[in-house]
């Protein structure tokens, strides 16, 4: 936005609602002047964006290229991250989930993707929902040509930036059940950070948490940044009252270190 005075967004439904639009910002005034939302793409007459639930769209201004991502529905399976570019033809998709032994891979898990427009890498939140196996679930690291868009998997690490098995991302309740589900990111670039919110619901496997990952030493476990004893969450049904509320977003201003 801060380079092309566009404010891009989802939104869900069938089938015009499923869309991805902008609205041009005057950027000294930070409003919209003329009230006018330009449609880039909906699922009409054609299903451009592959489903009525695109959940998040990343834009490389510099290349003029953008990410989505789609499921298919609101437990994010059935997901794919579709690519395209600026002013171009419908969105193509660049990945799925791969079939594992453990089940179908239509039932695996991305809510949130990220990328860092330096690098060039994109970040997929990654849980493999039908099995639930700690070393498939975590965060996908690829890198992505900023003329093509085409994305290749990293080689280290299984092409993961980090897994359940190294990050030991824990449930907030005493069980042996834990599952990585990132929620959001928020890139530091100029301090190689990447912050992610990891939220469950389930009995048995519930958590509520902020996290930091260092991307130039991704394999050391992510610092949790807020105390569970602040933010318990337990979604059995039976003791939601003793929730304080969900994490759901993060932002950092790499400026003053603040999250």
């Amino acid at each position: 936005m801060a380079v092309t005075g566009q404010f891009y967004y989802l939104g869900q439904g069938n089938p015009t609602d499923a869309r991805l639009a902008y609205i041009n910002i005057d950027a000294s005034s930070g409003s919209n002047s003329n009230g006018a939302t330009t449609v880039l793409l909906d699922n009409n007459p054609a299903v451009d964006l592959k489903t009525g639930f695109p959940q998040q769209v990343e834009v490389d201004w510099a290349a003029g290229i953008y990410y989505v991502i789609s499921n298919g529905g609101p437990t994010g399976a059935n997901a794919q991250v579709l690519m395209g570019h600026i002013g171009g033809a419908a969105p193509t998709v660049v990945w799925t989930p791969a079939s594992q032994p453990s089940g179908s891979a239509a039932l695996d898990i991305a809510n949130k993707i990220q990328i860092d427009p330096y690098t060039h890498h994109l970040y997929i939140g990654y849980t493999e929902a039908s099995g639930g196996v700690a070393a498939r679930q975590g965060i996908l690291d690829f890198t992505y040509d900023t003329s093509s868009g085409a994305i290749t998997p990293v080689s280290a690490n299984s092409g993961y930036l980090v897994t359940q098995t190294q990050a030991n991302i824990q449930s907030s309740v005493a069980t042996g059940i834990d599952v990585f589900d990132a929620r959001d990111f928020a890139l530091d670039h100029a301090h190689h950070l990447l912050f992610f919110t990891q939220r469950t619901d389930g009995d048995g496997f519930e958590s509520n948490e902020v996290y930091r990952i260092d991307l130039n030493n991704p394999t050391a476990p992510p610092v949790a940044l807020v105390s569970q004893a602040l933010f318990p969450w337990d979604y059995d049904g039976s003791n939601f009252g003793a929730n304080n509320g969900a994490i759901i977003d993060v932002e950092v201003d790499s400026s003053t270190g603040l999250v």
